[in-house]
């Protein structure tokens, strides 16, 4: 699937924004050695086995960054049923999701995605705060469920 300049700079913004950019090796909240964008450090990369305090340049930064983006979108195109029929905006805040969540928990919001498929934006919203996610993210839950709702 194809997207508009405009719509990925705006989930590159966005996401950047909520999960921050960090130049060096750090261990996330559950201790995963991560680095850029919110990437998770995977045995093949480069950086494996480097240890927190290890730098990257930012073109590396946005090189794991673009494969991140394509990644998550790709996973949202060929996981959820309904995608291709969202509005943008819905598709923006489930692909924010969706990187902050990865595909596997974000299925598991069953009811938001019942309410999602009926265009129920309210209802969906309502399901999305209703969640460990929200508790744990919260600033970032409410801003997006937030949005949700006012589609």
């Amino acid at each position: 699937m194809e997207y508009s300049n405009e719509f990925m700079v705006r989930l590159k913004d966005e996401v950047s924004a909520d999960e921050g950019v960090v130049l060096e090796v750090y261990l996330d909240h559950l201790g995963y050695p991560t680095v850029g964008v919110g990437h998770l450090i995977l045995e093949s990369d480069p950086e494996y086995g480097e240890g927190t305090g290890f730098k990257i340049t930012q073109t590396r930064c946005d090189e794991l960054f673009y494969q991140d983006i394509r990644n998550v979108l790709n996973d949202c195109e060929g996981h959820l049923s309904e995608w291709s029929t969202y509005p943008e905006e819905v598709k923006l805040i489930v692909a924010n999701m969706a990187f902050n969540l990865g595909i596997t928990r974000l299925k598991k919001f069953k009811m938001m995605f019942s309410a999602l498929n009926e265009g129920d934006w309210v209802e969906a919203s309502k399901q999305g705060l209703d969640s460990k996610w929200a508790k744990q993210v919260y600033n970032r839950a409410h801003r997006l469920m937030d949005r949700l709702r006012s589609i």
